[in-house]
C-alpha cells in the first residue's frame, strides 16, 4: 500500500529527532583539521603549527571546501537550513578528498 507524503514527512522528522545532535559537529571538526594539515604541509612544516601563513592557508582552504559544498547543495536544489547534516558531511569529503588528492600529488613529485 502506497505512503502518503505526510507519512513520509513524518517519518522523516522521526529519524532526525533520533540522530544525536554532537555527529554534524563531529563532521565539520574533521573537515577543518583536515584543511589544517593541509595548510601545515603545504609549508612543509618550515612554519610552527599556529604560525600566520599556517593559519591563512588554512582558513583559505575552509573557506574554499565550504564554497564548493555549498554550490553543489545549489545546484542540487537542497536547503542549507534544512540539511546542515548535508553540508556537514560535505564540508568534511571535500575537505578529505583535496588533503588525500595534494598528499598523492606530494608523494609523487617531492
Amino acid at each position: 500500500m502506497p505512503t502518503s507524503r505526510s507519512q513520509q514527512s513524518s517519518e522523516h522528522v522521526e529519524k532526525e529527532k533520533a540522530k544525536p545532535r554532537w555527529v554534524d559537529p563531529c563532521f565539520v571538526i574533521g573537515g577543518v583539521a583536515c584543511d589544517w594539515y593541509l595548510a601545515f604541509e603545504w609549508f612543509s612544516e618550515k612554519y610552527s603549527l599556529f604560525s600566520g601563513a599556517v593559519i591563512r592557508a588554512a582558513a583559505l582552504a575552509v573557506v574554499l571546501c565550504a564554497l564548493v559544498t555549498i554550490l553543489a547543495a545549489r545546484v542540487l536544489g537542497a536547503n542549507l537550513r534544512e540539511s546542515a547534516a548535508g553540508f556537514a558531511i560535505g564540508f568534511s569529503l571535500v575537505s578529505f578528498s583535496l588533503l588525500l588528492n595534494l598528499l598523492m600529488w606530494w608523494t609523487t613529485h617531492r
